[in-house]
């Protein structure tokens, strides 16, 4: 990951990271999702960045959408 990328949530689904990754998308903030889940036994978190000068917005959005 580049340096300019910060790391502003983590999922335990990975379809949780693809509906922020395309929340954020509607709202023009470019992110990274990165799976760090074992791939046979499905253990792990998926990581969603995003580039550090819109990570504080990406941020706030997110919490906004959080139940």
């Amino acid at each position: 990951m580049e340096k300019n990328w910060v790391k502003i949530c983590t999922m335990s689904q990975p379809y949780q990271a693809e509906v922020v990754r395309g929340m954020l998308a509607e709202h023009n903030i470019r992110c990274v999702v990165v799976s760090r889940r074992d791939s046979v036994y499905l253990f792990g978190e998926v990581e969603v960045y995003a580039p550090k000068d819109q990570a504080l917005l990406a941020a706030h959005l997110i919490s906004k959408s959080s139940p």
